[in-house]
């Protein structure tokens, strides 16, 4: 059962978090946390946040809608905060993230939420400093629900392949149809990256969340899921 009290409470230690390593670091914060999470930064939001309302929705579709899930595993993962909600609520994930500074914070919030909110946390939930879809042989099988919620980084047409690949091996796919991998504004593209999904043998997308205005500081978007059929 999904816990919003959890959520709740997840989501305020997260915020300190954010707003206690921006006094410390100023604009030196990786802006991506910078300008979509704190109130100071981003005029959509009344207070600072922890969770992004993408995150919320993933965690809640992911608890009640996916118990063949044995692990969930985060690419691009950030500071981690979709895979400390979702090990918060009993699902052993890994939070793989290439940035070294980002990985320290992924550890440090960890740490945090651990002491603050649930000790077993540090038994659930796993940052992996490394490059997707090099580890994917460590973490990727029929088990697991591959996540790519935000991803800004460019990859070469090699690499990409090698990601689709890795993706063949997992139960299921969360993706965001407008930020995989590069930039997808335009509706045909994100439909062509739907279908290449589905000729890998994946089921039709379900919409985890899908909005069409600015949402407290993201863009118009689609999470979708996708189930692999064999």
């Amino acid at each position: 059962m999904y816990d919003t009290d959890l959520e709740s409470r997840a989501d305020r230690e997260i915020a300190a978090f954010l707003e206690e390593e921006h006094a410390a670091k100023g604009n030196a914060l990786y802006p991506w946390y910078r300008l979509k999470f704190l109130a100071a930064k981003n005029r959509a939001l009344s207070a600072t946040m922890g969770l992004a309302p993408y995150d919320r929705a993933i965690a809640r579709f992911v608890v009640e809608q996916c118990p063949f899930a044995m692990r969930f595993v985060e690419v691009g993962a950030g500071i981690g905060q979709e895979s400390m909600l979702l090990a918060l609520h009993g699902l052993p994930t890994f939070g793989i993230e290439w940035l070294a500074d980002h990985v320290d914070m992924m550890q440090r919030l960890r740490r945090r939420l651990a002491d603050r909110v649930d000790r077993t946390l540090l038994e659930r939930m796993t940052p992996v400093h490394d490059w997707f879809p090099r580890c994917a042989d460590a973490y990727v099988d029929e088990g697991t629900l591959l996540a790519f919620p935000t991803i800004s980084t460019r990859i070469d047409d090699q690499l990409e392949r090698e990601i689709f690949q890795a993706m063949q091996r997992a139960a299921g796919v969360i993706l965001s149809v407008r930020d995989f991998f590069r930039n997808r504004p335009d509706p045909a593209d994100q439909d062509a990256l739907v279908v290449r999904i589905r000729d890998l043998g994946f089921a039709a997308p379900v919409i985890v969340r899908a909005w069409d205005e600015i949402d407290m500081g993201f863009p118009p978007d689609r999470i979708v899921f996708m189930r692999r059929l064999r």
